[in-house]
């Protein structure tokens, strides 16, 4: 059985690449060759941790089934 808290991705706040790779079916390196490339957009720093808003990442999600990335 599945951890909820997994499954869930929240509608607002800050996501780090961790989560975020939890909901999208590609590899870190891709990922961060998307972010590099400049297909996601650069992450808010705090500190030395990379995070990217709730709401970017549910608009990420909805281009990638699109298959705007590939």
């Amino acid at each position: 059985m599945a951890n909820l808290q997994e499954c869930y991705l929240p509608n607002t706040g800050l996501l780090r690449k961790k989560t975020i790779l939890q909901f999208i079916d590609v590899k870190e390196s891709t990922f961060k060759k998307w972010v590099r490339d400049g297909k996601v957009i650069q992450p808010i720093h705090v500190g030395r941790a990379a995070f990217w808003t709730a709401e970017y990442v549910h608009q990420l999600i909805e281009d990638i089934k699109k298959g705007v990335f590939k």
